[in-house]
């Protein structure tokens, strides 16, 4: 019932035609903007500005290099919101191992959607682990002690993802880390 395109800033005219199809057809579509951590917040703006013209479901801010830190995610989302009253969704990488975070600072300024994968399976270092967030959105809540959720949820994880892991090796690296340092 809905597509969302990842786009880089040199495809979002691209991302415009497909959007025109994908409405025509009563697809629900959401814009992905990817390495958000290279654009600038003047480009923000204008993306902004030219996507008002358009009634996508979400925009979604990608870090795509994991390089962001909590402060400048506050800072692109709160510039999207003053630009635009979209929904707006994270989808962090963990190069510098602050996916967690960002996606905790992203809920708490007003992000509605937050990306994560159990044991942050993905490309590279991976991304938001799914049951570290979980347990940080629930913990004041104390629900997930009670509902077992926490506990499926590990068992899953020894169950299948624990052998996924050890096989595809995603997870943290000095050397995804070291690349994001400012040289």
């Amino acid at each position: 019932s809905f597509v969302r395109i990842a786009c880089h800033d040199h495809e979002i005219v691209n991302f415009f035609k497909l959007f025109k199809l994908l409405k025509k057809k009563k697809i629900k579509v959401f814009f992905n903007l990817m390495q958000i951590s290279e654009i600038s917040k003047v480009r923000i703006i204008e993306i902004m500005k030219k996507s008002k013209n358009f009634e996508f479901e979400g925009f979604y801010i990608a870090d795509s290099l994991g390089s962001l830190h909590p402060s400048e995610i506050v800072d692109i989302i709160n510039l999207i919101k003053k630009e635009a009253p979209v929904k707006i969704g994270l989808h962090a990488h963990n190069n510098k191992l602050m996916a967690l975070a960002n996606s905790l600072e992203a809920a708490r300024v007003g992000a509605t959607y937050l990306d994560s994968t159990i044991k942050g399976m993905g490309r590279g270092c991976g991304n938001t682990q799914t049951e570290y967030l979980y347990v940080e959105r629930h913990k004041k809540d104390k629900i997930f002690l009670k509902n077992h959720a926490i506990v499926d949820l590990v068992s899953l994880i020894e169950k299948s993802f624990d052998k996924l892991n050890q096989e595809y090796k995603w997870s943290d690296n000095l050397y995804y880390y070291l690349f994001n340092l400012p040289f």
